[in-house]
């Protein structure tokens, strides 16, 4: 018997959006269009559902598994993505619905890329925009450390570490260090395939809700690169 998975991701202004056969592997619907802006999310969002299953020839309720991003990103776009997968998993109450950080999609997306061995520790570095950093750091024996916010201002005196990636708009700071790195950008084409391999504890609908309110205490405040690399 197949096992199907919803692959979904509106973190950012490109709308992610899969049907994966578990089974044997492979995609039966992918959308991986950018969007102008995140509000049309909310728009498209609930029509690819049953476009997918047309296409696939799958009924919206043989689909037992739903993996999606939580962020961090756009607050339009995740307040859009999780509130239609809340109201799917409130119709089909077999859904197992399994989250994934962008920080740990990145990861495993830089593990299908080739450029990151299993024993490396990897930090993550965001733009958030409004010069802010947003970053998290992942130890091979620990895990992800908790994801913080720091000043753009801040980003000095980085120590080398063995990987990171970052937004490609950050690069220029780095470049001339001569450090090893992996931008999002070159990343993305992997994006998808990284959300369906998510690991995580699956969780109901109800448990289901965005990094920036599972981590509540986060501030900006003044902090060295080298505390969070």
């Amino acid at each position: 018997m197949n096992a199907y998975q919803w692959v979904i991701d509106t973190t950012g202004f490109e709308l992610l959006f899969g049907l994966k056969n578990k089974t044997t592997n492979q995609w039966l619907f992918r959308y991986e269009t950018p969007l102008s802006s995140q509000r049309s999310h909310s728009s498209l969002l609930v029509p690819l559902f049953q476009e997918a299953c047309t296409v696939a020839k799958v009924a919206l309720t043989e689909v037992t598994q739903l993996t999606v991003c939580v962020g961090p990103g756009s607050f339009t776009g995740l307040r859009a993505g999780l509130a239609t997968v809340k109201t799917l998993g409130q119709w089909i109450p077999s859904l197992v619905i399994t989250p994934i950080t962008v920080f740990e999609r990145l990861r495993l997306q830089a593990k299908l890329a080739g450029c990151l061995e299993e024993k490396t520790s990897l930090t993550v570095v965001l733009d958030a925009k409004q010069g802010r950093l947003y970053t998290a750091t992942w130890l091979p024996q620990a895990g992800w450390e908790k994801p913080q916010f720091i000043l753009m201002d801040d980003w000095v005196n980085i120590q080398k570490k063995e990987q990171f990636i970052l937004n490609d708009t950050l690069s220029t700071h780095v470049d001339k260090l001569g450090f090893s790195y992996a931008t999002v950008e070159a990343l993305s084409p992997l994006a998808l395939e990284a959300i369906s391999l998510a690991e995580n504890a699956p969780i109901t609908w109800q448990q289901l809700a965005p990094l920036y309110l599972q981590s509540p205490n986060i501030t900006i405040k003044k902090t060295m690169i080298k505390d969070v690399c």
